[in-house]
């Protein structure tokens, strides 16, 4: 639902645009849509530009499903956040971890790919 709702303005929210957010199978990201679309939480359009889309949006049940769930993860976060930090930070201060894990170049960032 965050997929969805976290488009830019003027972003069509398509089945293949949510895959491609979501790093998923075109099939996978379809199965979630079903879900959501069971419990009230998205619906379906067809696009008014191309028949073969479908683009997808929260109905205000999802939006409201949203809400809670983000309030719940912010609490969450305020209270399990601190001791997360403390433990990534001893991890990254750990001379065995830095060894193991290389520095990625310049070079390798540049070619990273999102998924």
């Amino acid at each position: 639902m965050l997929a969805i709702k976290g488009f830019p303005p003027g972003t069509r929210p398509t089945v293949r645009a949510i895959s491609n957010r979501l790093c998923l199978r075109h099939n996978s990201t379809v199965e979630l849509i079903n879900r959501l679309a069971e419990r009230g939480a998205v619906q379906r359009q067809p696009s008014p530009t191309d028949r073969r889309e479908v683009l997808v949006e929260l109905t205000p049940h999802g939006e409201e499903l949203l809400h809670r769930l983000s309030v719940q993860h912010w609490e969450e976060l305020q209270t399990s956040g601190p001791a997360l930090s403390a433990a990534l930070q001893r991890l990254l201060e750990d001379p065995l971890y830095r060894e193991a894990i290389p520095e990625p170049t310049h070079a390798a960032l540049a070619q990273e790919q999102p998924c």
